[in-house]
């Protein structure tokens, strides 16, 4: 399948991830550090107590997945056209939390 965007150069695209207290958004991005496309998917916030909020880590694991997957499906691109991977430390976190995790996240 011919990629519908084209590369600034032969090293390709980056692809960010960062987690927030919604959603997880995964950002394709040129050389330049310009946005191409970002996709996000939404998870759920508990709130067991007043003053507590928890997230299950394994709805960011599946945020990961669905969102880094949704931002190379629109944008067209082949998965090695992406040179680089770059999540933020909070996502990075997340993600071995989810691996890991027995219960919710405060």
């Amino acid at each position: 399948m011919e990629s519908s965007l084209r590369p600034q150069s032969d090293k390709g695209y980056l692809l960010g991830v960062d987690g927030g207290t919604e959603s997880l958004r995964a950002g394709i991005f040129d050389l330049d550090g310009a946005l191409i496309l970002s996709a996000a998917t939404p998870y759920e916030t508990r709130f067991p107590h007043p003053g507590w909020a928890e997230q299950d880590p394994r709805d960011w694991w599946r945020a990961l997945g669905e969102s880094v997957r949704a931002a190379v499906d629109q944008s067209g691109l082949r998965p090695e056209q992406i040179a680089a991977y770059q999540p933020f430390y909070e996502t990075y976190k997340a993600t071995y939390a989810a691996l890991r995790s027995l219960r919710r996240e405060l």
